[in-house]
């Protein structure tokens, strides 16, 4: 079944099978509300938006079986339940599963205000999630296209808080308030430990490239897409494939890490020393002007499954030692981040 199999022609507002709640974001896409779907009672999230042309339906269209190919059988794409259109007042709702944790810009730019970076181990958490998901579609013949912070979706709740007391403990080898070390237990068992914390989303310009020429859009509004990711050849020649992903994801790790949105190559910056040389280095390799020197999304994951594992490595022997001296523990055994080196 395609996605666009799934949409379901409604007369109304669709209320026999959802209530809509919050408003939860709205865009030039439409609006995306809370929702309760009324039989099943969990909430999810839907995106509203008006359908007025046939333009308008050959990109919705697509959109749906794009996402829907998608999110089949991998674990960091966000999942779509349901679709409905009304014909008559031209609105479009898709249904899909409710992520709490807002976005990764959200979540950097609340670190940012509050005068910090996001802690190494938190940023190659969400790196390497974020290149499986991007792996994960690349191995079904989808480009995403419009790859950025606002489109990677966090599962659980990150809080400036919990970055502030990682980089306590890594600074000060402990945690003095006992209030910031039971956040720092709360994160071990919960966000650090979660391994859906980072999923895809919004594959509104995305393209199957497996699907017939005529169905892949072959879309050339660059001002439809985001600036400040987007890969040279793109902007230059509109040239598109797999490897311009790559070019985003890689500019997606820079800005978190500098919170700096570089006009070209040249303006770009060196990461801050706080971060390890590895990452500058696969930064470099995925923001390379020439795409075939660029490395795949699974290259790109198993490289910051190794990143990872150091930063939990790191950050467990800290634990450790924050234990030992409270309760005059011995340091030896594992007690922090379980280490996932499980790239799929």
């Amino acid at each position: 079944m395609s996605g666009s199999q799934l949409i379901r022609n409604i007369s109304d507002s669709d209320e026999r099978y959802y209530k809509l709640g919050r408003k939860l974001g709205e865009g030039g896409f439409g609006a995306v509300y809370e929702a309760t779907r009324l039989r099943a009672k969990p909430l999810v999230a839907c995106k509203v938006k008006t359908i007025a042309d046939q333009k308008d339906v050959h990109y919705h269209l697509r959109e749906l079986d794009v996402w829907h190919k998608a999110s089949q059988k991998t674990r960091h794409v966000a999942r779509l339940f349901d679709t409905s259109f009304n014909k008559r007042t031209s609105v479009g709702r898709i249904y899909m599963e409710l992520l709490k944790g807002g976005d990764t810009w959200a979540f950097s730019d609340t670190v940012q205000k509050r005068g910090d970076e996001i802690h190494p181990l938190l940023l190659s958490i969400i790196a390497y999630q974020t290149a499986c998901g991007l792996a994960e579609i690349h191995q079904k013949g989808i480009q995403h296209r419009d790859l950025k912070p606002d489109n990677v979706l966090l599962t659980k709740t990150l809080t400036p808080n919990m970055n502030n007391v990682l980089w306590e403990l890594s600074m000060t080898g402990t945690v003095k308030s006992s209030k910031r070390r039971e956040l720092l237990e709360e994160m071990r068992s919960t966000v650090l430990q979660e391994k859906r914390l980072v999923v895809l989303t919004d594959f509104g310009v995305s393209r199957d490239l497996a699907a017939p020429a005529s169905n892949r859009g072959q879309l050339t509004m660059v001002g439809g897409f985001s600036a400040a990711y987007n890969a040279p050849e793109m902007v230059g020649s509109n040239v598109q494939s797999q490897a311009a992903d790559v070019f985003s994801f890689g500019m997606i790790v820079y800005i978190l890490a500098t919170f700096h949105f570089p006009d070209n190559a040249c303006n770009r910056r060196g990461l801050p020393t706080t971060y390890p040389a590895s990452l500058q280095n696969l930064v470099d390799a995925c923001t390379d002007d020439d795409p075939n020197r660029r490395p795949t999304a699974s290259q790109v994951a198993m490289g910051l499954a190794s990143i990872k594992m150091l930063q939990e490595k790191e950050m467990n022997g800290l634990y450790r030692g924050l234990a030992a001296a409270r309760y005059g523990m011995s340091s030896s055994p594992a007690a922090g981040v379980a280490p996932d080196t499980s790239y799929d």
